[in-house]
């Protein structure tokens, strides 16, 4: 089954486009469900949801939109760092990673007021990812290949990891925090009791992105166009699914698995249940972020700058 959101329908866009203005929020009743495109700032590559609202991390403006969820339009527009590419909530707060300032701003989530930038010293250089759980907040920087643990209280360093090569993936569950390392085909087990690594598992070529859910651990092989299931109980792969045109961003909730699939616009869904891809949706232009939240599943379009909101 395949639906359609975004520029595929340009023709209609545009008739909305005009009936409101010249500003373009595209609403279409396709295949069952609805889907709308949000415009948000330029280059778009960071997702995350909580609380009411979407925050997308706008690596070419240094910016972060809030897209209000029940609107389904942006409320605020906040300047962050360089090149924001990764974005977390967690312990009252919004962690952007920036990586081309090679820090972390912090705001508040329900205020929007500015907390703190948070400069990750030595070992934090390109930070890519970021996400939240077990206490703290988790960064992975490329360049480096290190994860830094920032203690939410003091907004402060508390520890920094030596991962695999080039990590571009962070995800926090099962007792645990899983990287992806692009280079060498592998993730991550980090004991967050210990700061150490106990775990390099092998997985596909190229993991760019890794969610947890379900029971289990989902990598997006960017390479190799598959996702992989790993058991977080033995750390083995327990599956291989096949999805789009180079996959770069998987999130979990809705009761699916959501990959983004940035050479070929599209969302692959996975069913959980059978491990079989149950729809693919196309969204605009090169997919490379995506969050699931308030019963939605929210995808950042790096290229056209704008939010796909798909409705499961």
């Amino acid at each position: 089954m395949r639906r359609f959101v975004g520029a595929r329908t340009l023709g209609l866009a545009v008739l909305m486009a005009l009936a409101l203005g010249g500003v373009l929020f595209l609403v279409v009743t396709r295949g069952g469900g609805d889907r709308s495109a949000i415009g948000v700032g330029v280059g778009p590559r960071g997702a995350a949801a909580a609380d009411g609202a979407a925050w997308i991390a706008n690596a070419d403006s240094n910016t972060l939109s809030r897209i209000d969820e029940h609107a389904q339009k942006v409320t605020a527009t906040i300047k962050v760092g360089k090149a924001p590419f990764g974005v977390t909530v967690g312990d009252g707060a919004v962690w952007v990673a920036n990586a081309r300032s090679n820090t972390v701003s912090r705001f508040e989530a329900r205020t929007r007021t500015a907390g703190r930038t948070i400069a990750l010293g030595r070992y934090g250089r390109r930070p890519v990812a970021v996400a939240s759980g077990e206490g703290a907040i988790w960064v992975g920087s490329a360049k480096d290949d290190t994860v830094s643990r920032i203690d939410p209280l003091t907004s402060t360093v508390a520890a920094a990891i030596a991962v695999g090569s080039s990590p571009g993936g962070i995800a926090v569950g099962e007792g645990a925090v899983w990287v992806t390392n692009a280079k060498d085909d592998t993730v991550s087990r980090i004991d967050p009791s210990t700061n150490t690594v106990t775990a390099e598992i092998p997985v596909g070529a190229g993991p760019a992105a890794i969610a947890v859910g379900d029971g289990a651990l989902w990598v997006a092989n960017a390479k190799h166009d598959t996702v992989a299931r790993v058991d977080p109980t033995t750390d083995a792969v327990i599956g291989t699914i096949h999805v789009g045109d180079r996959p770069v961003a998987v999130a979990v909730g809705a009761g699916a698995v959501w990959v983004a699939n940035v050479k070929d616009n599209t969302v692959s869904r996975i069913d959980p249940g059978t491990n079989a891809v149950t729809d693919t949706i196309d969204v605009g232009a090169n997919p490379a972020a995506i969050t699931v939240g308030d019963g939605a599943v929210w995808v950042a379009n790096q290229t056209d700058g704008s939010v796909s909101r798909l409705r499961p």
